[in-house]
């Protein structure tokens, strides 16, 4: 059955305008473009030009990159963490007890030791804290 046609200028003034209407509404309400179910392929290339602005994903050696409008580039995958059995730690930071004690009693070294376990209660009371909230 075919569908009424306008009678006059106004009716399809009217149609037209209902029209653009639906159409605006498809296309605002419309999915992504594309899909990745399949997998997203990115063939190795050389590092792109700066984009005017957003970014731009590219692959590099096997590996996926992002160079952002600022000029800076960064590798999406992180860097693999430390296995604290493989690589032990001999000293830590900011220690100030000597590592060869006096033959006799020194009140400065007491003080460095002192000053170490401080420091050390400090750097543990802010990790119990960030693990807390």
């Amino acid at each position: 059955m075919p569908l009424p046609q306008p009678e006059g200028w106004e009716d399809r003034f009217l149609a037209l305008e209902r029209k653009v209407n639906e159409l605006h509404t498809m296309i605002t309400n419309r999915g992504g473009v594309t899909t990745a179910s399949a997998g997203l392929i990115l063939p190795s290339r050389s590092t792109p030009d700066t984009p005017a602005s957003g970014g731009h994903l590219y692959g590099q050696s096997g590996q996926p990159w992002w160079k952002a409008s600022s000029g800076s580039t960064f590798m999406l995958i992180p860097p693999t963490p430390e296995d604290p059995l493989q690589t032990p730690v001999t000293t830590l930071p900011g220690l100030t007890t000597p590592n060869a004690w006096p033959a006799t009693y020194n009140p400065a070294t007491g003080e460095l030791v002192q000053d170490d376990l401080q420091l050390h209660r400090d750097k543990i009371n802010a990790i119990i804290n960030s693990l807390t909230r």
